[in-house]
């Protein structure tokens, strides 16, 4: 049992940077009631349940911005029938465009003293209710994204209580680096927080909040507990100008899941766009991928299926089987789930 204390929020120091700065690095993260346009937030939302609508993700005869669920429909990331889904959304130059709102640039441009660099990789969380066991683990950030220079903006598009699942943060949790191991839920690594539990904080979020917090800041989803809401959210990430970045980051989210490319993503977009490749503008090093943490969730879901029949680690390897069978982990996972006879 997790005790869940109420946030602090910063939106009083908004003005003074130095002691934007002093918390950030003393807590690992700033939260800010109400300071994004709602109406922008409520936009977006809206473009993104259409599309939820129209792939029939949605109870009929609902308001699509209500995001009101067809349970029958429930996936998740790593399933084939979610990426689809989700890279219609992934075209929408809206969604894009969350990661360049002047107001969330604004408050970046306090913590970064030679300009703010938003990673191409934009992210969408769109989470079932009556789905639990997906829940996004708590982790650290560096273990999918390969700096200790970035922050995420965690930005719930529309409100979100805690029975919707909003996030939680563990505060100055960002100083060291933290053993991982294999979960469901994004990301497939979890870290243990059982010395953590009465030190975990949250809120009931609103339209127009912001989270920012370290990519080393231990953090997680808690569940979405209703019966039919979908918990829609974006978490997109920034660093200085300059800085170097990983090559997955600078291609489209959940690209090796299915192939898709920036010249599909901008298919419909204007040709002049300034948003498209904005990133080959500036000047930064690029980095390999690292890949340890994609083995250690796959040979840990392994070694759990070998030894304890493990439901979760059977499901996970299924979703590798499918979705990657020709790489080294996709005929791992084959081999295994063989040699247990699924």
């Amino acid at each position: 049992m997790i005790n869940l204390l109420e946030i602090k929020d910063s939106s009083g120091i908004l003005s003074n940077k130095n002691r934007l700065k002093k918390r950030m690095d003393e807590e690992g993260y700033l939260f800010f009631k109400g300071v994004l346009s709602k109406d922008r937030i409520l936009s977006l939302r809206k473009d993104i349940c259409d599309i939820l609508q129209i792939n029939g993700w949605l109870e009929k005869d609902t308001e699509s911005i209500d995001g009101i669920a067809n349970i029958d429909k429930r996936c998740t990331e790593g399933e084939i029938v979610y990426v689809n889904v989700y890279h219609q959304i992934y075209k929408l130059r809206s969604f894009h465009n969350s990661g360049h709102w002047p107001e969330l640039i604004n408050i970046l441009s306090n913590l970064f003293e030679n300009g703010v660099f938003p990673i191409p990789q934009k992210i969408l969380r769109i989470w079932f209710p009556q789905f639990i066991l997906h829940t996004t683990p708590f982790h650290q950030d560096f273990v999918h994204f390969q700096s200790d220079k970035q922050y995420t903006s965690w930005i719930p598009l529309g409100d979100c209580d805690i029975d919707l699942g909003g996030l939680a943060v563990i505060p100055s949790t960002h100083r060291e680096k933290n053993n991982h191991k294999f979960s469901l839920g994004a990301g497939n690594l979890k870290v243990d927080i059982n010395k953590f539990k009465d030190s975990i904080f949250t809120t009931n979020y609103e339209a127009g909040d912001l989270l920012l917090f370290h990519v080393n800041t231990i953090h997680g989803a808690l569940p979405n507990k209703t019966t039919d809401k979908f918990r829609i959210s974006l978490d997109n990430r920034f660093q200085p100008k300059g800085y170097e970045v990983a090559e997955h980051l600078l291609e489209p989210h959940l690209f090796d899941q299915s192939q898709f490319t920036w010249d599909e993503v901008y298919s419909d977009w204007n040709e002049d766009d300034d948003l498209k490749y904005y990133w080959e503008k500036d000047s930064f090093k690029i980095i390999n991928r690292d890949e340890q943490y994609i083995k250690l969730a796959v040979n840990g879901a392994i070694n759990l299926a070998n030894k304890k029949n493990d439901e979760n680690a059977v499901l996970f390897l299924n979703r590798v089987k499918v979705l990657d069978p020709e790489s080294e982990n996709g005929q791992k996972a084959i081999k295994t789930l063989d040699q247990l006879n699924f």
